[in-house]
């Protein structure tokens, strides 16, 4: 704790632990870290013995000019809360490699990939899965599996800034590999595209490959994005079990500039996907050149209720030029107060008690 290391080289890690050692416990409390190949690495894959590796938390941490990775990290009971991690070279702000029984909250994560063209995630969230490589599995000396898939997490009130293309990923590392990512919650986060330094313009800002996912009262800024962009996007991404009980609840989603060329989709879901619910979104795009949506679901499977797309929904502040001090409560003639219906949702963005029987739609009420 209270630690403050400067690599100007960016050469070697700062705090690691690799693959052959148990370790538990361990918290790495309120680190200044600047520069560096990696800010901080927990790697646990049963090389050399059985290893527990769980109870690891990274806390109120300030981690940034990283080459690969600010964070790299996995394990049983995972914490990382209130860390700031962004600019990082070649690879993600936060990567989670396992989470079972973990939480993500209060951080800020952005600027990814910033020396590539096309860019890497504010967070990829994935897990161990069935097959080659890092895999799920029963746990042996040199097998390389993990006991336990990522489950039961809460990402909850962070900001992820822009890390194009995709700036959160919760899904298998890629489409060739088969990991199942289950009991998710997605809430009071703000994922806003001109927050931090730009590697590539932001084309979808949410894509979920996982089962049993709740994403509720969240803000998603879309302003300064990718012409063609898709707010929350739902699917199989290729090997990973398909979607399934997908809630959406709650989220207000915004774009300024609809003047460029280009479509706009603020939820997209999937064909792939199945019993997924959508209520009491809010979208807003102003002056939009081309036909927005606010659900795009082809196969027409989604149960949808009670969601809102329109050219204006009377924000307080939505363009102000501070991207993290604009202020999407809604005016008193905004057409999303009490328009919403019944849903298990009991509270707002900022935490307010949502009225009974009138329920606002988006993440904010009035003010």
């Amino acid at each position: 704790m209270d630690l403050y290391f400067d690599e100007p080289g960016q050469r070697d890690n700062t705090v690691g632990v690799d693959g052959t050692y148990e370790y538990r416990d361990i918290l790495i409390y309120r680190m200044k870290i600047t520069g560096f190949y990696f800010g901080v690495c927990f790697n646990h894959w049963n090389t050399d013995a059985l290893m527990t590796v769980e109870r690891n938390a990274i806390v109120s941490c300030d981690i940034s000019n990283t080459v690969d990775y600010g964070i790299f990290a996995g394990a049983e009971r995972l914490a990382i809360v209130g860390t700031d991690s962004k600019d990082v070279r070649n690879e993600h702000a936060l990567r989670v490699y396992q989470s079972w029984y973990g939480v993500i909250a209060h951080n800020r994560l952005s600027g990814a990939s910033t020396s590539k063209v096309l860019g890497d995630h504010a967070l990829k969230f994935h897990g161990p899965g069935i097959g080659p490589g890092n895999s799920l599995g029963i746990p042996a000396p040199n097998n390389g599996m993990l006991a336990r898939r990522t489950e039961r997490t809460v990402i909850s009130d962070n900001i992820f800034g822009s890390s194009g293309p995709w700036p959160v990923v919760i899904g298998p590392t890629n489409a060739g590999q088969n990991e199942e990512l289950i009991d998710i919650v997605f809430e009071r986060n703000r994922i806003c595209s001109t927050y931090g330094t730009q590697s590539h313009p932001v084309q979808q800002s949410l894509r979920v490959s996982a089962v049993g996912v709740t994403i509720r009262n969240n803000i998603i800024d879309a302003t300064g994005s990718f012409q063609d962009w898709r707010g929350i996007w739902v699917g199989r991404l290729g090997a990973e079990p398909p979607p399934a009980d997908i809630r959406l609840y709650h989220n207000t989603i915004f774009r300024s500039d609809n003047g460029v060329q280009g479509m706009r989709w603020a939820i997209d879901i999937d064909d792939s996907a199945g019993a997924v619910v959508a209520s009491n979104n809010l979208a807003s795009f102003p002056n939009p050149t081309t036909i927005p949506y606010v659900v795009w679901n082809a196969s027409g499977t989604a149960s949808l209720a009670g969601n809102i797309l329109c050219a204006d929904a009377l924000f307080v502040d939505p363009d102000n030029s501070e991207s993290l001090l604009r202020n999407f409560n809604l005016m008193a003639a905004s057409p999303a107060l009490g328009a919403g219906v019944s849903v298990p949702v009991y509270d707002d963005f900022e935490g307010r008690a949502r009225a009974e029987g009138a329920f606002d739609v988006g993440a904010l009420g009035r003010e």
